[in-house]
């Protein structure tokens, strides 16, 4: 009797409380069956995530914080969003993607506000370098401000750590994202390599067979990665393309990575690598000591993915055509690494914890529902006696 009587003021007890969690979750929603997207509330006890908010649209946690401050320990800030990585946000709707055969000259062109998405309808604005949890990744490459989008720094399972960086073409000058103007090298430099204190766009790393969406098709044959480089492989209507990150040309995928096929490099190739390795030796990059975003130049792109420093490694800045021949010109740069951030001009290990509990913010329910059930059988037994 008494189990089965603990068994009912447990579930007794878990009805209430999530009677609360409700009450406090919906407290904030605006009172209307479809919700505009993009559209933000706080939802405490986080109840709505993944619900549907629209058509082809769902609720998804762009924040979450826990806190013995919260009437229900843990709140997150949820945004209607476009359900899936198939939909785009155009127009204030989600639009699923369409094959390029399907796509004819009478259909909508993507503008420039639309940016693998496009800015929030509410116009929300994000502070430049700002971290934000992102659940399933969906916010990656999504515009975060004027010039800026989101950036994949980080990935735990389905969650992603997006870090607010300046869009393509463009750099963080004075705390803004400017545009990007490109100094040809000279030829005395052509050669070699060349540091030079000056700033320049943003580069990040992605893993092997990540896709993007790429509004102008200009980021084909940039890096993406140790010896990765963007690949076109949906090109729509000379509007928009989708780019996968792959192995460059001199490299082969091994588990997941792009390792230099040595052996099928001519010797010449070979001789070049090294010598210009050998170069460098008396520079900052052998040593592991560059400072954090230094710039060099190069041809070729041959040391890209060398670690240049802690937790650092060398990525494109710039490409562009040599003066002379088919070689390119590189602007390199040393940063973080992938699954690293920057932090007092150190590369930090990105480090999220995502798991949380009702205990974490002041509430025990297995203490609370013991206590309770104790009390109300100590009642009953008196009132039997």
């Amino acid at each position: 009797m008494f189990r089965q009587l603990l068994s009912n003021c447990n579930q007794m007890l878990f009805g209430t409380i999530f009677s609360i969690f409700l009450q406090y979750s919906t407290a904030n929603v605006p009172q209307m069956k479809v919700f505009e997207l993009g559209q933000i509330f706080e939802d405490f006890g986080c109840l709505s995530t993944n619900a549907s908010c629209g058509r082809n649209m769902a609720f998804y946690t762009i924040e979450r914080e826990v806190s013995s401050n919260l009437p229900m320990a843990v709140k997150c800030s949820q945004r209607c969003s476009c359900v899936d990585a198939r939909h785009f946000e155009i127009n204030g709707q989600c639009t699923e993607e369409l094959p390029d055969m399907n796509i004819g000259s009478t259909n909508t062109i993507l503008t420039s506000k639309v940016i693998a998405g496009s800015t929030p309808s509410n116009e929300e604005s994000y502070e430049l370098n700002e971290l934000v949890s992102d659940y399933e990744c969906r916010m990656v490459d999504r515009s975060c401000g004027k010039n800026m989008v989101f950036k994949e720094l980080a990935r735990f399972n389905i969650t992603c750590v997006d870090k607010c960086v300046c869009a393509n073409k463009f750099v963080e000058y004075n705390m803004r994202c400017v545009q990007y103007i490109s100094n040809e090298l000279d030829d005395k430099h052509a050669g070699g390599y060349h540091s030079k204190n000056t700033f320049h766009q943003r580069v990040r790393t992605y893993r092997f067979g990540h896709r993007i969406f790429d509004l102008t098709c200009s980021v084909t044959g940039q890096s993406c990665g140790v010896n990765m480089v963007f690949e076109t492989i949906n090109h729509v209507q000379q509007a928009y393309c989708f780019q996968e990150c792959v192995c460059d040309s001199y490299s082969e995928e091994q588990n997941g990575q792009c390792i230099i096929k040595y052996e099928l490099l001519s010797v010449k190739s070979q001789t070049k690598i090294l010598e210009r390795k050998g170069r460098i030796g008396i520079r900052c990059v052998e040593n592991g000591n560059c400072k954090l975003e230094e710039i060099f130049h190069e041809v070729e792109c041959t040391l890209r993915g060398h670690p240049c420093g802690p937790n650092m490694q060398l990525a494109i800045a710039n490409l562009s055509k040599a003066l002379e021949g088919g070689t390119l010109k590189c602007t390199m740069k040393c940063q973080c690494a992938y699954g690293y951030t920057e932090e007092n001009n150190q590369c930090i290990r990105i480090t999220v914890d995502f798991k949380w509990s009702l205990s974490e913010g002041g509430y025990n329910l297995d203490l609370i529902c013991t206590f309770l059930c104790r009390q109300a059988i100590f009642i009953i037994q008196s009132i039997d006696s």
